[in-house]
């Protein structure tokens, strides 16, 4: 929760960015999949009005690296 918005997270890892950025795995098929299941959710737990999407990437060489991209869309 941030303040009175829940939060879904989608975090991505790679060891190094030879196969691309954690954040290129976020498609655009990912994101449809993240919010069905959103709203999968939000169909049991009503008292929810608000929500966001963020992302998370996760570097782990040469050094660990995360970035935090908050209220995602496609």
């Amino acid at each position: 929760m941030d303040k009175n918005t829940l939060v879904f997270v989608e975090v991505k890892t790679r060891t190094t960015e030879v196969c691309g950025h954690p954040f290129e795995a976020v498609t655009r098929t990912k994101y449809n999949h993240i919010k069905q299941g959103i709203f999968m959710y939000l169909k049991d737990y009503p008292e929810y009005k608000k929500f966001r999407i963020d992302a998370v990437s996760v570097l782990l060489k040469p050094e660990i690296k995360i970035e935090h991209l908050k209220n995602v869309s496609l």
